[in-house]
């Protein structure tokens, strides 16, 4: 993601409660049922938040973890939370045992992020004005 950050974000704030009402609220979009009524959906992982940040899609919360960052992840991990602050997440420090809470992953790298929902609909899919469009159906 780019070089190092030498400081904080002065947006982030520290949760250490597996019990806090944003953790067990970004732990139910592990549900297809939370994700489908919030328009929501967690991305976990060093590679897959820097690739949905990257993607444009608007970011509601970047949850970071130091403690639990590989040896090596320090420096991604800091360019992550500038560049995702900068696009207008929130970040949020979380302890290892919060963070395990939302977490899917037995070996948690201590980075998720919440975004919104890309449009899914047809009629936002923006095309040329002759196009060739392929349509599967129940594969």
């Amino acid at each position: 993601m780019g070089a190092s950050l030498q400081c904080r974000m002065p947006s982030t704030r520290r949760i250490d409660s597996a019990r806090n009402a944003l953790v067990k609220e970004v732990a139910a979009l592990r549900t297809r049922r939370a994700r489908d009524r919030t328009g929501r959906t967690l991305v976990e992982g060093l590679r897959e938040a820097e690739r949905a940040c990257e993607s444009g899609l608007p970011l509601v919360w970047l949850l970071l973890s130091p403690e639990l960052w590989p040896a090596g992840h320090r420096e991604a991990a800091e360019a992550l939370r500038e560049a995702a602050g900068a696009r207008g997440a929130e970040v949020i420090e979380l302890s290892s045992e919060a963070f395990g809470r939302l977490s899917l992953r037995e070996h948690p790298d201590g980075v998720a992020l919440v975004a919104l929902d890309a449009a899914r609909g047809l009629d936002r899919l923006a095309l040329p004005a002759d196009p060739l469009v392929l349509v599967l159906d129940g594969i």
